[in-house]
């Protein structure tokens, strides 16, 4: 994939919409107001090692989270575990990660990913040089972030 910062938002804008309509059956949309951070807030970071050094991030709410478990997985009440929000979580940021870069990189390139770190609170703040996209989804906002020089580089 060659372009600019723009394509790679739209290629990143795309992998996420296909991963959750896939998943979730949900529909992910540009939001069209500024992602606040909401309390408590669920994030989750994945490096990707090779052919390119970067990172992947992804923030929402507890509410959002939940709705997005509930959909993959039919839980309610007492099922929705923080084991299941957290396994949610981390298999979002993969699969996303995956659709990008084999959409990104050149056909049957290879590539690793670190394992997801997950946390809740304030999650770390983006680096300057960072590809953020914010998302609606029923109403409610989720972010997406690329950063590092190496994957911001695709688009070039």
């Amino acid at each position: 994939m060659e372009g600019t910062k723009e394509t790679l938002r739209a290629e990143l804008s795309n992998s996420l919409a296909e991963v959750l309509e896939s998943m979730a059956f949900m529909e992910a949309v540009p939001a069209e107001s500024p992602y606040e951070r909401p309390s408590p807030e669920h994030w989750v970071t994945l490096l990707i090692h090779e052919p390119v050094q970067g990172e992947f991030r992804m923030q929402m709410s507890q509410q959002m989270l939940e709705n997005i478990a509930e959909s993959i997985y039919g839980l309610l009440g007492e099922g929705m575990t923080a084991q299941v929000l957290d396994d949610t979580l981390a298999e979002m940021i993969n699969t996303v990660a995956g659709h990008f870069l084999n959409k990104a990189l050149p056909e049957e390139q290879i590539y690793q990913l670190g394992l997801p770190e997950l946390g809740q609170g304030t999650s770390p703040l983006a680096e300057e040089a960072a590809l953020v996209c914010d998302f609606s989804i029923e109403s409610k906002l989720l972010r997406v972030i690329a950063s590092g020089e190496g994957l911001l580089n695709l688009g070039e």
